[in-house]
């Protein structure tokens, strides 16, 4: 027991060592790559505003310290993002898609679980149901105490049944591909209002409303560039599309994520693991928090651009090559900073799982006085 105590703690204190050694070095990288893309953006001539904007900012995410215990779905969902006028792009360096196929084959996941465990342990605890019953003579025993052999077929048949049943929760709340979220998306925002494209009929309609509540004839003797407002308008009816979209998304991943508690008071293993993922700030709540974040950074700085162009160019200056933003805008916009949310707000969501393992370790407890009780008595 020494021995095999001594091997476990040796093998831990070498894994801790080694996921400190690869966080740390990722941190620097995170780092350099953060002052880098931040020394690019002040240092970016000057330009139109919109022309800056597209230009664009990284938004990295900080790991909290307990990411060597555990990281949890940073790995699958990415510590970056890109972020431009227009569109929500995709987070990058996810570890999970560096990963060669066998190595993702190997990883111990639900759907590795469902679709390589579940069917051999099915075989195993039934290959036997029925004709285990028949060589020990409990068959015959049901048989006389009135049982029919439809009824003990059908019973085991049905408790197989029911007991792996719960296996069947991962199709509940299922997500869309994101080749069929980006086509949505991109379908919704063509069909609406293009910021570029100043003489649409819905960009006209709006025209015609703020030449009426300015009481002015033309956009020619508004106070303020009419493109940049379209601009921004524009911008507001994508994100608007965005947020409708992703508010099915995150509806659909915490349906997952109620499921997936639901079976997890089952089996002490996965309710660790939720705690143990929200507690190193890398579960499904903390990821949806920063892509929150990271979007409402973007809105901010985009918007900046627009309002620049808005309020100090002149219409028809919209060529690129006429108004130019100064280049103090730039160091006015802040560097992104992502907020790493307290301890107790991330364990809010799993009070469930916090209430389960306290029940199973007093149903351990219990369980242990009344077979001490057995034993001694």
């Amino acid at each position: 027991m020494l021995w095999l105590l001594a091997s476990v703690t040796l093998l831990g204190l070498l894994a801790l060592g080694l996921q400190i050694s690869e966080i740390s070095t990722k941190g620097q990288k995170r780092k350099a790559a953060q002052e880098a893309s931040r020394k690019a953006w002040l240092s970016q001539d000057e330009k139109h505003p919109h022309i800056a904007a597209h230009f664009g900012n990284y938004a990295y995410k900080e790991p909290s310290a307990l990411t060597v215990f555990d990281p949890g779905l940073t790995s699958y969902t990415g510590t970056s993002v890109y972020m431009e006028p227009h569109r929500q792009n995709d987070f990058l360096l996810n570890e999970s898609s560096e990963r060669d196929t066998g190595s993702r084959f190997g990883w111990f996941t639900p759907s590795f679980v469902c679709q390589l465990l579940v069917p051999l342990l099915i075989i195993l605890l039934t290959f036997n149901l029925v004709i285990a019953d028949r060589l020990g003579g409990v068959y015959k025993l049901c048989l006389s105490q009135g049982a029919t052999s439809r009824q003990l077929l059908f019973g085991k048949t049905a408790a197989a049944f029911f007991a792996f049943a719960a296996f069947m929760t991962v199709y509940l709340h299922p997500l869309i591909s994101n080749y069929a979220f980006k086509k949505k998306v991109a379908q919704d925002i063509a069909n609406g209002l293009n910021g570029h494209d100043v003489a649409s009929d819905r960009a006209r309609r709006i025209q015609d409303s703020v030449l009426k509540a300015e009481g002015v004839d033309s956009v020619e003797q508004l106070k303020f560039n009419f493109e940049g407002y379209i601009m921004q308008r524009g911008e507001e009816y994508s994100s608007n599309v965005y947020d409708t979209h992703f508010k099915t998304i995150y509806d659909q991943l915490e349906g997952q994520r109620r499921v997936q508690s639901l079976v997890a008071l089952a089996s002490p293993a996965m309710l660790l693991r939720n705690l143990s993922m929200a507690a190193c700030n890398a579960s499904l709540e903390t990821e949806i928090r920063f892509q929150q974040d990271a979007e409402k950074y973007r809105r901010g700085f985009v918007q900046a651009m627009n309002e620049d162009m808005m309020h100090h160019s002149k219409w028809g200056d919209e060529g690129w090559l006429h108004y130019k933003v100064k280049k103090q805008l730039y160091s006015e916009i802040r560097d992104f900073t992502a907020p790493t949310q307290p301890l107790h707000w991330r364990l809010g969501f799993v009070q469930l799982e916090q209430g389960a393992i306290i029940a199973w370790v007093l149903l351990t407890a219990f369980g242990l006085w009344k077979s001490a009780r057995k034993t001694y008595l």
